[in-house]
């Protein structure tokens, strides 16, 4: 079971929550796109989270119920067996997932243009160190672990209600 699946199923989570979570899953293509363009900036680094940031956008859908067009609907039968696939059903909740995962790629890429300095300064520090820490970050965010404070709060906030 990947992490993400584990968090999901031992804690509940808002539909801001679980939008965040999307947006954080494609921050490393957004940032891929930034730095390399559109056409260039396409690797395959990205696959897991990209499968997972899916997932995510279908289980707001089929499971949770957190689809403005879907409403209600829990039908979870579409994860479960083959034949699904082919079903209409099947194909509308591809495209409602889609549509939120193209609207948080551009919220990740927004974010990440907004805070294009920071961006660069853990880039750099990737390349000279391999590796980062939490206290690396924090300290090149500028980020106080007691306060729980980060640079994107109040970016995020402002994204979530797009």
């Amino acid at each position: 079971m990947r992490r993400c699946e584990a968090e999901m199923k031992r804690e509940s989570l808002t539909r801001e929550e679980i939008l965040a979570r999307i947006r954080t899953l494609l921050g490393g293509r957004a940032a891929e796109t930034l730095y390399y363009g559109k056409e260039k900036g396409l690797t395959t680094g990205a696959s897991g989270d990209l499968e997972q940031a899916t997932q995510l956008a279908r289980h707001m859908i089929c499971r949770y119920g957190m689809d403005d067009d879907f409403g209600l609907l829990s039908a979870p039968e579409l994860f479960k067996f083959a034949e699904a696939v082919s079903s209409p059903l099947y194909q509308c909740v591809s495209e409602a997932a889609g549509k939120i995962l193209k609207r948080e790629m551009g919220n990740a890429f927004e974010l990440l243009e907004k805070h294009r300095k920071h961006l660069d300064a853990v880039s750099q520090a990737l390349l000279r160190n391999n590796r980062l820490y939490r206290k690396d970050l924090e300290e090149l965010l500028r980020i106080n672990p007691r306060e729980g404070k980060n640079l994107s709060a109040s970016t995020q906030k402002s994204t979530m209600h797009r």
